[in-house]
């Protein structure tokens, strides 16, 4: 081969090598969140700038979503020194835009160079292919010198003919070589760069900004702009540093392929085992597919820390309730309208799901047709139809048989159906494996702490597991469905005759707790979901009101009695040991000093301020307000103030108030529930979120695999030409003799 054409290999190959970069530094700053707590608490941010680490997180998460174009506005308030008030100020905020605007032209570049090299990848692999049956075809043992039989004359082949024995290795040879140059260039310009950089940092620092900020914007000061103080320079080196071990990382993996496909490739080709060479091959792509899941697990990780911190600081003593004895192995017990923990045992624990699998399948179903669930049509192919085994629960399904996504919603709810189950991943993805990753990425996208599914419906599965606490986030993102609460308080429903079916089909509720002639029959039980499994790995998921309180119940790796047992326990307590308390009318260190205009003091304290009437904490009965710990939260106008209530370290919940003068006593103030940091749940957004998916920075992994791909299809096809060749001179001999 030509000089030129190397060039052009290596050339292609530096594009993927700067997408990969780009897609490295993108996951490192975005990646894992858990990254930045580790090295807040290493340099001391936290107290450098006086604020909660949990308060702290909230900015950085607000942040790093708003460089990645996740929410509009960069503005976000918080307790920074006891004052409540916005954390970037307007300064900030205009730099801020032109570095989201630098990281999402990075990701255009990134996403470019991918492309230019997926079109050349091809042009480049069918030109080796062509290069390769040419010299091959003229280079025999009875012409070793490539002479053209007619003229007597040596034939250009471009180059030194391949010394490679079949396409494939020859394919993967070249691209060894080229991908080896283009490591070798790449370090070579790295090198001199960070060298030339060392020499005057802050020289060629603020000539960087220059180049790519067309302000002086960057140029912040520490006294009066929290951004510099929250990535100082040890936090920069430590971002650098974990990008460079990540892009070395990759570099090895990419180069592991390729090499070693070349050498698996020669081995087999001397062995002679040519169906050992597509294992080989999907190996080899197995190993690239296999970068999603090692990049995630540092998230699973971080949001496992998370739901950890918030489960150890429920009380565990006076004031608050004893606990009932469970034989459930793990249990958890949610108030909804507050969000508070009451209870939790085990909750992060791994158990086989079962049927709570249909949970999620369920999510994804309402994420998709929630609003036209009603007139969706799901058809169940044969596929779907024999993908239900032996003693897997039905109703019955029959093949090509046409049901509405509301009905086929009842079968999973209901009797629980595992062909109902399949029918709908089928009308989600059209491969079951779609439809599982699909599962697992809305399980990231809500942080889940400790959830892997394998399966959509509810045989277990070796590998498949969730946790109590994962189940309830789940459940009560579900309760944000109004269709879904309307099909599971349902204790029967029948389906009507189908194209297939001329027969009506009665169904009937799995939760025993809502049928009056049952023992375990409780009127304040709304809806819930069982997961049936053999011997104590059964689930059971429960939603209850009474009065002003709603409770959300899971248990875990329970009997068939103790689920229902332990379940009436739990809902006992959480309705007998709570209650909900008005706080402006039981805090007596605040006093309304007019019954009619709702002004309070507090001393010195606070001044005039009026409080929301409505405000209330769900507390222990008899519990008095007045010994819980609290923190005022002011705004930096003191338009408006926030009284944040404790037991010990753990969060009760909030009040706002506001300033009763004539110019602020009509203020609306934003509520802050779902910006304070010490709240357990958050609403999160639904899977079909635009702009959401997978992440871009994965293509570089996918392109690998799409490379070895397309170098194995031209190796075979030019296995099957050569033997098709030697078929054609076989056949013109036996004509000719």
């Amino acid at each position: 081969m030509k000089k030129w054409k190397y060039v052009l290999g290596t050339a292609m190959m530096l594009l993927l090598l700067l997408a990969l970069l780009i897609g490295v530094i993108e996951n490192s700053v975005f990646g894992n969140r858990d990254f930045y707590r580790k090295q807040y608490e290493k340099i001391g941010v936290a107290e450098d700038v006086r604020m909660e680490m949990d308060d702290l997180m909230l900015v950085t998460d607000h942040m790093l979503d708003y460089l990645q174009d996740k929410v509009p506005t960069l503005g976000i308030m918080t307790t920074v020194n006891g004052e409540y008030r916005n954390f970037f100020n307007e300064r900030e905020i205009l730099h801020m835009e032109d570095v989201k605007n630098l990281n999402l032209g990075a990701v255009k570049f990134g996403v470019i160079c991918l492309c230019i090299f997926l079109v050349l990848c091809v042009g480049y692999t069918t030109m080796l292919v062509r290069y390769y049956r040419k010299v091959k075809d003229i280079k025999t043992p009875a012409n070793p010198d490539c002479m053209d039989p007619a003229s007597k004359a040596p034939v250009d082949t471009n180059g030194p003919v391949p010394k490679e024995e079949t396409t494939f290795m020859f394919v993967f040879a070249v691209y060894r070589r080229t991908l080896i140059f283009a490591i070798l260039f790449l370090l070579l310009v790295v090198g001199l760069g960070a060298a030339i950089v060392a020499s005057d940092f802050t020289h060629y620092w603020t000539l960087f900004h220059e180049i790519f900020f067309t302000n002086d914007l960057w140029q912040l000061d520490p006294n009066t702009d929290l951004l510099i103080n929250i990535v100082p320079e040890e936090f920069f080196v430590a971002l650098v540093s974990r990008c460079a071990i990540r892009y070395v990382i990759a570099l090895i993996a990419l180069a592991a392929v390729i090499v070693g496909g070349y050498f698996i490739a020669r081995q087999i080709h001397k062995s002679k085992n040519k169906k050992a060479s597509a294992a080989a091959m999907l190996l080899a792509i197995a190993f690239v597919g296999a970068a999603p899941a090692s990049i995630y697990a540092g998230e699973n990780d971080a949001a496992y820390r998370e739901a950890q911190d918030i489960l150890e600081k429920i009380p565990t003593s006076a004031p608050w309730p004893a606990a009932p004895e469970l034989t459930s192995h793990s249990a958890i017990l949610i108030e909804e309208n507050t969000g508070n923990i009451l209870y939790a045992k085990n909750a992060l624990d791994a158990q086989e799901p079962a049927d709570l699998n249909k949970l999620m399948t369920a999510y994804l179903t309402l994420t998709r047709a929630g609003d036209t669930a009603r007139t969706d049509i799901v058809t169940y192919p044969q596929s779907v139809i024999y993908s239900v085994q032996k003693g897997d629960t039905h109703i019955g399904l029959k093949i090509n048989e046409v049901l509405t996504v509301y009905d086929s919603l009842c079968g999973l709810l209901l009797p629980s159906a595992d062909d109902c189950a399949a029918g709908l991943s089928h009308f989600i993805n059209a491969k079951n494996d779609d439809f599982v990753s699909a599962m697992n990425m809305s399980a990231m996208l809500m942080n889940f702490a400790n959830t892997h599914y394998k399966k959509a419906g509810g045989r277990p599965v070796e590998g498949q597991y969730s946790c109590a606490y994962d189940v309830a986030r789940l459940y009560e993102e579900l309760l944000t469905y109004p269709i879904f609460v309307e099909i599971s308080r349902k204790t029967t429903y029948t389906i009507e005759p189908t194209n297939i079916t001329s027969e009506k089909r009665p169904m009937k509720n799995k939760h025993r707790m809502l049928f009056k002639d049952d023992k375990y029959y409780d009127a304040r039980v709304i809806c819930g979901k069982n997961g049936r499994a053999d011997g104590a790995n059964n689930s059971l998921v429960t939603f209850a009101r009474s009065g002003d309180i709603s409770l959300l119940c899971v248990v875990m790796g329970a009997d068939a009695e103790g689920q229902y047992a332990d379940t009436k326990s739990l809902l006992e307590y959480g309705f007998n040991e709570f209650e909900n308390v008005n706080i402006s009318a039981n805090d007596s260190r605040f006093y309304q000093s007019s019954g009619d205009s709702g002004i309070l003091t507090a001393g010195s304290q606070l001044n005039f301020y009026q409080f929301d009437a409505k405000a209330s904490l769900l507390l222990p009965k008899n519990t008095s307000i007045n010994d819980l710990t609290t923190t005022i939260i002011r705004s930096m106008d003191s338009s408006f103030s926030m009284i944040r209530y404790y037991i010990g370290e753990y969060y009760l919940g909030e009040a706002q108030i506001l300033e009763a003068t004539p110019k602020l006593a009509d203020v609306s103030s934003p509520l802050l529930k779902e910006e304070g940091g010490l709240l357990p749940y958050r609403s999160l957004p639904p899977m079909e979120k635009p702009g959401e998916g997978l992440p871009w920075y994965l293509l570089p992994a996918i392109a690998a695999g799409v490379l070895l791909i397309i170098i194995f299809i031209c190796g075979y096809n030019s296995k099957a030409n050569k033997r098709r060749r030697r078929h054609r001179r076989t056949k013109i001999v036996k004509n000719i003799m």
